[in-house]
């Protein structure tokens, strides 16, 4: 059996953000004046709050962060982990997710002065200029850094200099229950991610034809299968046997069979694709799916 460490790269991706809130001063000190509770009023105003390129960026930078967390599974505190085979790739999605979120916070920056002046207009009084950041501080609020870090082995104990053998073995037992604790905690966030996908095809083609303009789009079997194509390569750091197996459940018995013109026009084959879903999510519960 490989070692985790041949198998799976620790990630961890920090992407800092301009929420767009600053304090508002004159009310916190009007709260505080009234109620006398000094330091415990904390008011913010919202910045650029009407602004269509502001949220661009934010929406931007908030992409890079949820593909980083979509593709990766909890390791440590701090830190994901993905599979060995898919550092290069990953590393550049998130190269490519970076360069154009910066494109849009350089597109926000350039058209910067009317930003400030629109918001100011709009704001009626509330904002005042030095509420602001100058465009120097936007870019150091936006940023995204990825670092990249290999996973220790229980056995790399055994080449410390200076222990007893019986304090090597007990370091390298501790070791392994930890790198198992994580795969387990891993495995959890897998299955999480699995059913959540699932369920929510359940809630969809069981409510449909109950509700005026009722929706069943293609993108509730695509969702299934994109997630699934994701774990499959997660799967490699967990080891999951059930969790694949589930999978291939699911797409031979569901997402494989799926015709969403037929779920929208007959009762009957929403019927029997429900039950078989039921029958999947029951044993993804068993795992732990639901949490």
């Amino acid at each position: 059996m490989n070692s985790i460490k041949n198998k799976a790269v620790r990630v961890r991706v920090t992407v800092g953000k301009q929420s767009g809130y600053v304090r508002d001063d004159k009310m916190n000190n009007d709260l505080e004046g009234t109620y006398g509770a000094t330091g415990r009023s904390v008011v913010h105003k919202k910045l650029f709050k009407t602004s269509k390129l502001f949220k661009e960026v934010q929406s931007a930078y908030t992409t890079l962060y949820n593909h980083y967390k979509d593709n990766s599974l909890p390791w440590e505190p701090g830190a994901r982990v993905i599979p060995s085979i898919r550092v290069l790739d990953f590393a550049n999605e998130i190269s490519q997710l970076k360069m154009k979120a910066e494109s849009k916070l350089e597109a926000f920056i350039s058209n910067y002065s009317n930003e400030v002046q629109h918001d100011l207009t709009e704001s009626k009084g509330m904002m005042k200029q030095d509420d602001y950041p100058s465009p120097d501080e936007l870019r150091h609020k936006f940023h995204v850094t990825a670092r990249f870090m290999p996973i220790s082995d229980a056995d790399d104990f055994r080449v410390v200099e200076g222990l007893d053998e019986s304090d090597v073995d007990n370091l390298v037992q501790e070791a392994r229950e930890e790198i198992k604790a994580q795969q387990v905690e891993a495995a959890k966030e897998a299955w999480g991610k699995l059913y959540k996908v699932v369920s929510h095809m359940k809630d969809r083609v069981s409510s449909y034809g109950t509700q005026e303009k009722d929706r069943l789009h293609k993108s509730l079997i695509t969702n299934i299968d994109d997630t699934i194509t994701v774990l499959r390569k997660l799967n490699d750091v967990i080891g999951d046997n059930a969790l694949s197996d589930v999978m291939d459940e699911l797409e031979r018995d569901v997402t494989g069979n799926a015709d969403i013109d037929k779920l929208k026009a007959f009762k009957a084959t929403r019927t029997d694709t429900i039950n078989k879903v039921d029958e999947i999510m029951s044993k993804m519960k068993f795992f732990g799916g639901n949490q």
